[in-house]
C-alpha cells in the first residue's frame, strides 16, 4: 500500500460497452490512455493495450498502486472479461481493486451543472438502467437507487428539466423524448464512451478513503440477472 507521500498510480479498466479502453492516472491526474472503438475486442485486445499504455508512460506493473474498474452495467461479456482480466492482476501483484458504478463515470463527466443528470444504459426489452445525480456545494452525489426500468417509466424521474447523458442516448432518443416530454435535455454531440479521466478520479477519491473491493470476492453490477440478451 502507498503511503500518502507517495503518488498514487491508478489502473482503469472500461469494458461495460462493446468498445474498450485502458487508462493510466498520477493521483487524479490522466497520464495516458488507450481506447478502441472497434466491438468485441476485449478479450483479444485489453492485455495488450495494459501493456502498451504502461510502456508509453514509463511505468511497469509494480508501480500501480490500484485498479480501477467501471462496475456495470452493462455488457455482461464485456464486464466479465475485464474483471477477470483485474483479478488476475490484482492477485499477481497483491493489489486492491476499486469499483466504480458504469452509471456514475457517465454522469460525473458531465461536469458540474445546476441542473440534475441522470445517466441512462439500454436494458433492450424497452428497458433503461438509470440513476439520477446532482451537484451540491461541488460535490457529486446520487439521488437514490440504481433503477431498471421500462422507458415510459423514465417520466417518474425526469419530472423537471434535467440533463441526459450515457451510453446509446442517440440510438434511445425517439422513446426518450416520447416518454419525457420537454423535461429531457439531450447533449449534442452524443457521448459514445464513459470518459477514463471520470473513471480514475472516482477511482482515486474512493483510494483516497480506502473503500477498497476484494479481488476474490468482486464482481459486476449486472442489475438483473443474465438472460442471454446482452
Amino acid at each position: 500500500m502507498k503511503t500518502e507521500t507517495e503518488t498514487v498510480h491508478l489502473l482503469g479498466i472500461e469494458t461495460s460497452g462493446l468498445t474498450s479502453g485502458v487508462y493510466i492516472s498520477s493521483n487524479a491526474n490522466l497520464l495516458g490512455q488507450v481506447s478502441l472503438n472497434i466491438k468485441n475486442v476485449h478479450s483479444r485486445r485489453l492485455s495488450q493495450m495494459i501493456h502498451y499504455l504502461l510502456d508509453q508512460t514509463d511505468l511497469k506493473l509494480q508501480n500501480i498502486s490500484a485498479i480501477v474498474l467501471s462496475a456495470g452495467p452493462g455488457s455482461f461479456t464485456g464486464l466479465r472479461i475485464g474483471y477477470s482480466l483485474a483479478k488476475g492482476l490484482a492477485h499477481a501483484r497483491e493489489l486492491p481493486i476499486l469499483e466504480i458504478p458504469t452509471l456514475d463515470i457517465w454522469a460525473y463527466q458531465y461536469g458540474i451543472t445546476g441542473l440534475p443528470v441522470v445517466a441512462v444504459m439500454d436494458a433492450h426489452r424497452d428497458e433503461l438502467f438509470c440513476a439520477r445525480y446532482s451537484w451540491k456545494n461541488e460535490t457529486f452525489q446520487r439521488e437514490g437507487d440504481y433503477q431498471l426500468l421500462h422507458v415510459s417509466a423514465l417520466s417518474d424521474v425526469l419530472k423537471t428539466g434535467t440533463l441526459l447523458t450515457g451510453a446509446d442516448l442517440e440510438k434511445l432518443r425517439g422513446k426518450i423524448l416520447q416518454a419525457t416530454g420537454r423535461n429531457a435535455v439531450l447533449p449534442f454531440p452524443f457521448p459514445q464512451q464513459p470518459e477514463g479521466w471520470a473513471l480514475l478520479q472516482l477511482g482515486y477519491q474512493k483510494f483516497i478513503k480506502k473503500e477498497f473491493s476484494q479481488a476474490d470476492t468482486c464482481e459486476p453490477m449486472y442489475i438483473r440477472a443474465f438472460k442471454g440478451i446482452m
